[in-house]
């Protein structure tokens, strides 16, 4: 048996050699699209070798991120820049903090002040008038004491003339004035008045 598996693949191989294969002439046609093929062959190999090398790249540089990440993280100075900046944050809180209580304090203080102002206005305008009311009462106190000073002066006058008259033996007239018990503002007291 395996003599004859040797010599159906024996008489195959004459068979082969003596085959005669027909090559066909190629016009412009096809030389152009054999070649753009190869073309497209060669140019995704390309890509494929650029693809390759850029991933072994990127790996590369990944490792180094890692290993630089890691350094940084090791690194004392990178701690106390941390630090440095919690301090800042902190800081920066407190001091909002404070900035808000302190607006909070003056919005509050203004608004104290506005009433204050707003009350003190009030009583001034009540003192105002007060000062109108007692201004125009002082007005009529002198008025009525003036009136009472001239009267008493008037009286005074003619008390003395009535005496002096008497003393030489005239009798009051009329020419004189009006008697006392007139009040002065009702008659004249004449030219001494």
């Amino acid at each position: 048996m395996t003599f004859n598996t040797e010599a159906s693949a024996f008489s195959a191989l004459v068979q082969a050699v003596d085959t005669v294969y027909y090559v066909q002439s190629r016009d412009a046609w096809d030389l152009a699209v054999g070649a753009s093929v190869v073309i497209v062959g060669l140019t995704a190999l390309g890509a494929l070798v650029f693809l390759g090398f850029l991933l072994v790249q990127l790996r590369k540089t990944a490792r180094r991120v890692e290993k630089l990440k890691r350094d940084v993280a090791a690194d004392p100075g990178v701690q106390r820049l941390r630090n440095v900046a919690d301090h800042l944050d902190y800081i920066t809180h407190s001091l909002r903090s404070d900035v808000d209580t302190v607006s909070r304090s003056v919005t509050r203080l203004s608004q104290r002040v506005e009433n204050v102002s707003d009350r003190l206005e009030d009583r001034i305008e009540d003192f105002n008038a007060l000062l109108e009311v007692l201004q125009g009462e002082a007005e009529e106190v002198f008025l009525d004491t003036a009136s009472a000073v001239r009267g008493v002066k008037a009286g005074t006058r003619r008390a003395r003339r009535d005496r002096r008259d008497r003393r030489d033996g005239d009798t009051p007239t009329m020419r004189d004035g009006p008697p006392l018990d007139v009040h002065p503002d009702d008659a004249e007291l004449g030219d001494d008045a």
